[in-house]
């Protein structure tokens, strides 16, 4: 897949663990010369992140991102809806989004996407006026991603989710008033999760069969105040989707409203937005184009 126009490369310097930050740039710079490419990038910073790069830098060349899926979100915020495609390097402690598409993990094999890969168009979720990739959700999951903060993630990689999860027991459950394609209903839950491809609790990505690609948002009801809910909440991942689950029900459409009777943790893509009683989320489809690999 040959492009007439150079990619423009950000890098979050920050993403992955501390002690191998020098060693990954000089990887990244081999890597690029090895693929034709100019062995040089932007770097994101607090006050200048990778949807500001992408605004300041317009053009037709691929933006290739090398990091976490919240340097990912933020670049997505100024692509979507635009012709221009995103090549992920992931390298952050989750890489939720690089695992849904098999995008692989070594700095030489994603870059390869650009010239064997293919572009897929996904879905972007809006909650709010902000776009999300993996979910917008409040309760637990909200507060795992509060409790494995960077510099924990930095440390210990995935294993801070479990730290954070553990550090939650038991689940607090709350209850919630959602109104899903104008259709409202009640519903007790200890997560709430809107998800376009999903997110980490633990080890596992919740809910594990979620389709960026069908112009649905997936409303995962996380519950676990009984011994079974609690049982089948840890096994979702291995349960086939005709199976009765008492410990997430999965409720599909376009248009989102969540409001809970008292201000829960509210995060998006994995970000702390603080405590809130609403939010409302919507999708948009096939508003990005991201290459994957051929067949993937």
């Amino acid at each position: 897949m040959a492009f007439g126009h150079p990619p423009l490369v950000i890098v979050n310097p920050v993403s992955g663990p501390v002690a191998q930050r020098a060693i990954e740039q000089r990887r990244l710079g081999r890597a690029l010369a090895a693929e034709g490419l100019e062995p040089h990038w932007f770097e994101t910073r607090i006050d200048h992140d990778a949807g500001r790069i992408v605004a300041e830098n317009p053009g037709a060349g691929p933006v290739v991102v090398v990091g976490g899926d919240g340097t990912i979100r933020n670049a997505v915020r100024e692509l979507r809806g635009s012709e221009r495609p995103l090549l992920v390097v992931p390298r952050g402690s989750g890489n939720i989004l690089a695992h849904r598409f098999r995008i692989p993990t070594r700095l030489g094999a994603a870059l390869q996407l650009l010239r064997r890969g293919e572009i897929r168009e996904i879905d972007v979720g809006l909650c709010g006026d902000r776009p999300f990739l993996l979910t917008a959700g409040v309760g637990i999951d909200a507060r795992v991603m509060r409790e494995a903060d960077r510099r924990l993630k930095q440390q210990v990689g995935k294993l801070a989710y479990l730290w954070g999860a553990a550090r939650n027991l038991p689940l607090r459950h709350h209850d919630f008033t959602l109104e899903v394609d104008g259709i409202p209903r009640e519903a007790r839950a200890c997560s709430v999760m809107v998800a376009n491809v999903g997110t980490y609790i633990g080890p596992w990505v919740y809910p594990p069969r979620v389709d960026a690609t069908d112009g649905q948002l997936d409303v995962a009801l996380m519950r676990a105040e009984t011994l079974d809910q609690g049982l089948d909440l840890l096994v979702t991942p291995f349960f086939r989707e005709d199976v009765p689950n008492r410990g997430v029900e999965v409720i599909r459409g376009r248009r989102i409203s969540v409001r809970a009777h008292e201000e829960v943790p509210l995060q998006i893509d994995g970000d702390d937005l603080g405590n809130h009683q609403e939010f409302s989320c919507l999708i948009e489809t096939r508003a990005l184009r991201l290459f994957v690999p051929r067949g993937g």
